[in-house]
Parts: structure tokens; sequence; C-alpha cells
């Protein structure tokens, strides 16, 4: 009896994979197994918690979702803590494996820990890849990776014009032999996470897992038609409802960008096709093209320099450092930003570029040290999205004219007027009149 090991990382769905949907068509037993590496617990080189409490939750619930769904079609999810080489080579022999289906690492940790397995169990197993976190396969780009083009606008004309994404992978059908699950795992903070419950205040009251990330495409795009006005609500602060929400699924992978892309298309044809929903289609776009430039130079996102290979000015203020942390800066909407993310692991996509801004040009500060924080905190974390997006504001990144110089004063004015999301998170708020500040700010670029 031939037997397929499906080894989920940051592509936990049933829907739209395609190592779920080779593994059942082509072998008589399959098991998936995912591994939470014991470094997970361990803090980075700047001192922060490699997983903070709320990135550790979502994932937490992101697997229980996972193991449900998986137990509908007859795949046991073996669920495991510890070194993932170890982990991986008693899994091998103990179920008689015969091929291994996993998503391909593009950046950081993961990357590394798949380099070392392939050379330690290469021989044991068969390792058959796939690419499931892209929108765009990388196969059907209209040029090479060699000739990758050399700005975000370069990238966005080639593959509109030449490029459509990959139908959907057809619904896995259940097992054809049932496996027992015999997995041990220990779920450090899911007990905690559960008594704790989501603080009121937070604009993403969710949980994870693709049930409910499929629930909240629905909701936004169906429901509420929500989508419509998505052009001019996307830089809300407060509340759940004033953009998608969508990547916290989508960097865990409880969600396939290929289904929203469908769901996007589906609705255009359906209910209205407007900026709106072409923008939604942007940030799927903007999400690949971060997660090539971490394919063709994964050790770049890294480097202080970054892709510019420019100096990048800074001073070293551990105090200043740990105010920005704690939201005690002299400023109350970076704060309020601050606070949101440390109290819930979520924040807008305006506030992080505000307080990416302020802790780049105000305070001088290594840009990586805010990167690695915004790393251990996001429960949307995405590697080459994080890394590259504090590149940019840093003014290192691939496209070096491109600068992200945003006064938060003025920014607190333009999208927070009447104070009410400094409000939300300052337990005392005392609106700043903004003056001091320079006299304008850049675009975000997007």
């Amino acid at each position: 009896m031939s037997t397929a090991l499906v080894w989920f990382r940051d592509d936990l769905r049933v829907h739209d994979h395609e190592g779920l949907h080779r593994a059942m068509a082509r072998f008589d037993r399959v098991i998936a197994c995912y591994v939470l590496d014991s470094n997970a617990t361990d803090t980075d080189n700047w001192g922060f918690p490699i997983v903070g409490k709320h990135r550790m939750a979502f994932l937490l619930e992101s697997l229980a979702d996972l193991s449900s769904n998986l137990e509908e079609i007859q795949v046991p999810l073996l669920l495991f803590e510890g070194s993932p080489e170890i982990v991986l080579r008693e899994l091998l022999a103990d179920e008689n494996v015969d091929t291994v289906f996993v998503q391909k690492s593009l950046i950081g940790p993961d990357l590394s820990v798949e380099q070392q397995i392939l050379e330690e169990l290469g021989s044991d197993a068969k390792f058959e890849f796939y690419y499931g976190q892209f929108l765009f396969h990388p196969a059907d780009l209209p040029f090479s990776l060699t000739d990758f083009p050399e700005s975000f606008s370069l990238f966005r004309q080639e593959v509109e014009r030449k490029c459509l994404p990959r139908d959907l992978i057809d619904t896995v059908p259940p097992a054809r032999f049932s496996v027992d699950s015999t997995g041990d795992f220990a779920s450090p903070g899911l007990e905690d996470r559960e008594q704790r419950g989501i603080d009121p205040r937070s604009a993403f009251p969710f949980r994870g897992g693709e049930t409910f990330g499929n629930y909240r495409v629905n909701d936004y795009l169906w429901d509420s038609k929500r989508l419509t006005r998505y052009r001019e609500t996307k830089d809300g602060l407060v509340g759940p409802e004033y953009s998608t929400k969508f990547s916290p699924w989508l960097a865990n992978g409880c969600l396939s960008p290929r289904h929203i892309y469908a769901e996007l298309k589906r609705f255009e044809k359906k209910v209205v096709q407007n900026n709106s929903t072409y923008w939604l289609f942007l940030m799927l776009l903007w999400r690949d093209y971060y997660k090539y430039l971490a394919l063709i130079k994964p050790e770049i996102f890294f480097d202080i320099s970054g892709f510019a290979q420019r100096d990048y000015q800074h001073t070293s203020d551990p105090d200043a450092v740990a105010n920005w942390i704690r939201g005690s800066t002299d400023n109350d909407f970076v704060n309020a930003v601050m606070i949101e993310l440390r109290t819930t692991g979520w924040m807008s996509s305006r506030g992080r570029l505000v307080v990416s801004s302020y802790f780049c040009r105000e305070l001088q500060q290594d840009w990586r040290i805010g990167a690695s924080w915004f790393a251990s905190q996001m429960i949307d974390l995405d590697p080459a999205l994080n890394w590259g997006n504090w590149m940019t504001v840093a003014g290192v990144g691939d496209d070096p004219d491109s600068h992200v110089w945003l006064d938060a004063d003025a920014q607190s004015k333009r999208y927070d007027p009447d104070g009410s999301f400094r409000a939300t998170w300052l337990t005392k708020p005392t609106l700043a009149e903004g003056s001091g500040s320079k006299d304008s700010f850049a675009s975000d670029g997007q």
C-alpha cells in the first residue's frame, strides 16, 4: 500500500490545495502533519518572541479547523511540537512514507529547515514541492525569474497583459483508506485564548481557520457587498468592516489567493466592476510581487541595505525602541496604533505605514528591529510582505526612488479627525495639535 505525507506549513486549508490533491489522486493512503518548531517559543536576535501570543493563538485556531476539515475527507492531521528534522525522520520511518508533499518555502527559517531536511532525508523519501501561495504560478509568468521586472509597475503591466491565474484545483475526494490519528501535540496558549477571548475594541474579532476565512469572504463580498466601496474605506481605523481583513487567513494559507480572485471575478460579473474591485486585485498582485522578490533573493530581505544596497543611516537608542513598542512615544496616533498591535495582534494598513515611517524617519532606528517586532506580533505575518514593506519605508526597497515619509500628526488629522481611534486605544488620550511636524508627507505609493 502506497503512502503519502502532506506536510502542512503555511498552507492550512483543504480547498485549492495542490499537494493534497496530488496525494489523494495517486496514493492509497494519505496522512498529513504539522510540526510546530520548538524554536517558535524562543526569542529572535532582538530579544522578541519569535511567535507572539496572538500569532500563536490564531495559528492554533487555524490548525484546529484544518484538522476538522481533513477529517471530513478521512485524512488525519498529526500534530507535533519539536524539531521538524527529527519529527519527519521518525514519521517517514514509522508510517513507511513513499512521498512527502510540501509547499515550497520562500524566505526565513522555514527555508533553512527545508534545505536541511532535504539534505538529511532526501534519500529516505521523495519530496514533491508545489507553489500554492501565489496568485500567478511561477511557471506561467511572461518572463523568467532571472529577468524579473525592476519595479512593481513593470511587474503589474506585464502580468496584467499576458498572464491569467490558474483555475482552482478541484475539491478533494475522501481518502480510499482511513488512517487512525496518532499524533502527539502540545497546544500552548489555545486554552488561554479561549478563556481570554478577543478584546472588544479589536478591528479583527475573527478566529483562525479556513472555515472562518471563507465565511469572511462570503460576508464581505456577497452578504454585505462592502467590496463595492473598498477603495474608499480601506484606510479606516476603527471596526471590522473598513477593509477586507483577508490578510491573516492568506498569511497562514487558510485562504487561497486564487479562491479570492475567482470570487472577485464572479462578483464583478454578477454585481459590479469598479475601482474598488480592481484595488482588491492590486492588493493580491502586490502580495505576489513581494513573494517573487523573496523567491529570487531571500537573503536580501534581512540585509540592512535592502534591495537598493544603499546605506541606511540610523542611530541606536534602545529607549526610543522600547517607547515605540510600548506606545509611549510623544505622538498619540503612533501610540494608539502600537497599543492596538500589542493588545490584539492586528493593526490597519494605514497604521502600519505611519508607525513604520515614524520608526525609520523620526526615531531613525534600524528598520530591521521594527520589522522583527511586527513579525513577532502580527497575526497576519507574511515574511515577504512584512520585510519588503519595511525596506520600502526605510528607503532601501526595490525602487530606490520610492520613499515613504508619513508625518504622523498630518496622518492623524486626515484619518482620525475626530480622535475616535486614539480614544479607543489610549486610556487617557491627549490629542496633539501636531505642532512642530514636517509640512508634508509622502504618498504610501499604493
